[in-house]
């Protein structure tokens, strides 16, 4: 099952800039109806603190990350690696408001839904451009969407029921439907848009502008891209004519540096030479508590954690089984300790802040005392009266991505005086 978390970060005491955007917390998966039974505590999310220094006019951001993104193309944007970079870079039709669960038109300034739920059509803002200059407009919507379609890969696979797309008239679309999807609209705020003449002059062998994409940009968004080298660093800087404008304050430009080793990380925020770091530690968060010059922040995120199993095996194929295996593990002791209360225990497959888009079925079970004997009942059936299973969490190869490490997105940044 999954669960609900809370991201940390830490910022300067300053006004915080409004220009860098993060996103409100990587997407899910919904899991086929018996095919996956999992342990879950919610994970912490990668939540970006929006860091700027204190001295106008200009300002520079220097943030350490854990782990940088592989490319830049934005249909792999379902990678939150990928997906705060494009967030910066690009726009789509619709966005989640900073910091909530609220969509609002982006790219659009209106959508209307045909009567039998096929077909979204969207009125684009006039002028809107792009960082080469050119006009955002109908046309780049629907390259867009037939990219994706036709890929099949990445944030495809949160919008599978996309048909291709209709161009109306230079600012009108529509996005057309093979089956009607009320979660369309928040799967949107992942289809970022693209340049559709700058990708289809870089498209290589019929490869939609993929190999040219890994290490450039087409986008609309706030920022531009300065330089990119995968998995070590890439650098943004404001884009001048972004359509939102740019009243108040604002990050003139940020880089964003992996190092993987927290202890590195931690030192170069204390020496001063970074704003904001990633912490994948909860006790390196909490012993930062009392660090002078550092600002804290703690959030709400949608990212979980969670053991999935393979249900057809001849012993997890048994209900009980995984009954017993649900029942094992020290949910709250995991909160306590691994997390350090920066999480919360799971209520059902999607996290607190979804509720409303899934029916919810509240995992009382998992609490119920009763259900403990259903491992002794188990043994029984599968080894014999008296027999018990052993039951031990494995670590696994470490290189195996999925192996299951109590990690989260704990964020820190250095602190200067409030002007």
């Amino acid at each position: 099952m999954s669960g609900a978390g809370f991201g940390l970060a830490a910022s300067p005491r300053h006004d915080r800039p409004s220009s860098l955007r993060a996103g409100v917390g990587n997407m899910y998966r919904g899991a086929r109806s018996g095919s996956v039974v999992a342990l879950a505590i919610l994970l912490l999310a990668t939540s970006l603190a929006c860091v700027g220094k204190s001295t106008p006019p200009a300002s520079h951001f220097v943030a350490l990350i854990e782990g940088a993104p592989p490319g830049l193309d934005p249909i792999g944007a379902e990678d939150s690696r990928i997906n705060n970079p494009a967030l910066n870079l690009y726009n789509s039709l619709v966005q989640y408001r900073p910091g909530t669960m609220e969509l609002e038109l982006e790219l659009a300034e209106s959508e209307t839904l045909s009567p039998d739920g096929l077909r979204h059509t969207f009125r684009l803002r006039d002028g809107v451009r792009f960082h080469d200059g050119s006009t955002v407009d109908a046309g780049d919507v629907a390259y867009t969407v037939e990219r994706t379609v036709a890929l099949g890969i990445g944030v495809y696979t949160y919008m599978t029921l996309l048909a291709g797309a209709e161009v109306i008239d230079d600012r009108t679309v529509s996005i057309l439907l093979s089956a009607p999807y009320p979660g369309l609209l928040a799967a949107l705020s992942h289809l970022y848009i693209l340049n559709a003449d700058l990708v289809r002059a870089q498209e290589d062998g019929g490869d939609w502008g993929q190999r040219w994409l890994q290490d450039h940009e087409a986008g609309s968004g706030p920022y531009r891209l300065v330089s990119f080298e995968a998995q070590q660093s890439y650098t943004i800087e404001r884009f001048p004519d972004y359509f939102k404008g740019w009243e108040g304050r604002h990050i003139d430009s940020a880089v964003f540096r992996m190092i993987q080793a927290e202890g590195t990380r931690r030192m170069a925020l204390e020496s001063g030479d970074a704003d904001w770091i990633y912490l994948s530690s909860a006790d390196s968060f909490e012993a930062l508590r009392g660090v002078d010059g550092l600002v804290l922040n703690r959030e709400p995120t949608l990212n979980q954690l969670y053991f999935a199993f393979n249900t057809q095996t001849e012993q997890l194929r048994d209900p009980r089984v995984r009954q017993a295996l649900a029942l094992a593990y020290d949910y709250g002791g995991h909160v306590a300790h691994l997390r350090r209360g920066n999480a919360t225990i799971a209520r059902g497959p999607l996290p607190d802040g979804a509720d409303d888009l899934v029916p919810l079925t509240v995992l009382a079970a998992l609490f119920d005392p009763e259900l403990v004997t259903a491992v002794d009942a188990a043994a029984a059936d599968i080894g014999g009266a008296g027999s018990r299973p052993d039951l031990r969490i494995i670590r696994g190869d470490p290189s195996f991505e999925g192996t299951p490490r109590a990690r989260g997105a704990l964020s820190v940044g250095r602190g200067r005086e409030q002007q």
